[in-house]
């Protein structure tokens, strides 16, 4: 039996030591729309900060130059607490999107002519464009391995080059081949494998590539959750 409050309400209960409670699994949500006006996203990136998980996006609406969104996790979902409009990109230009360490990463076009900059992660600040040494790079796909920046560099082919950061400049270091990808396909990094989204055959199924790259393998749809006890 248990005894309401003051006001009528169960009161707060300590869960964690309960046992034979199922878990529930908590999907986030992303508007696809905002303020009357469709804005079509690119890529997605995530950033986890201490107990807190953000969610960066890139997006934009006809005729507009892009945005970058940054949406926080709060109850299962994603509320865009974020949100600050890119310069020096082109209009109706789809930007990549990356996460390392404190900063946010953006990649696209400003008039042909491939173009990074770099903001400052959470509250997208002090936007930074950013020098390459090195291998030129090429607005084909971009992703991460956690530390270091794979960009393309072969127009309309499929060689990566690994850049490594120091500062405001990145400086090509290797380079992977990713055979079967197609330019400007999204990409995401585990670390371990490189995967791009939505093959087209196999509905939601991934292609796969390891993280020195080579031929693909085709997976089945990954899916992240967050697992939440009741009562915690």
């Amino acid at each position: 039996m248990l005894r309401l409050d003051g006001t009528g309400k169960l009161p707060v209960l300590d869960g964690s030591q309960l046992t034979g409670i199922s878990t529930t699994t908590q999907f986030g949500i992303l508007p696809v729309s905002y303020g009357g006006t469709a804005f079509t996203p690119k890529q997605l990136t995530s950033l986890s900060a201490g107990s807190t998980t953000y969610l960066y996006a890139t997006a934009y609406a006809a005729g507009q130059a892009s945005t970058i969104n940054c949406y926080t996790l709060s109850k299962g979902l994603f509320k865009r607490t974020t949100r600050v409009a890119t310069t020096g990109f082109s209009t109706n230009d789809q930007q990549l999107v990356a996460t390392i360490g404190s900063y946010v990463y953006v990649f696209g076009l400003n008039a042909g002519s491939p173009l990074l900059k770099r903001y400052d992660a959470i509250t997208l600040a002090n936007e930074t464009t950013m020098t390459v040494s090195g291998t030129a790079i090429n607005a084909g796909g971009m992703f991460t391995n956690g530390t270091d920046l794979f960009i393309n560099t072969s127009a309309g082919g499929t060689t990566f080059t690994r850049y490594t950061i120091s500062g405001t400049t990145i400086t090509s270091a290797s380079t992977i081949t990713l055979t079967g990808y197609s330019v400007g396909d999204p990409l995401f990094s585990d670390g371990t494998y490189i995967y791009r989204p939505f093959t087209t055959s196999g509905g939601g199924s991934f292609l796969r590539w390891a993280i020195g790259g080579g031929s693909s393998t085709t997976v089945n749809s990954l899916y992240r959750s967050e697992e939440r006890r009741v009562g915690k």
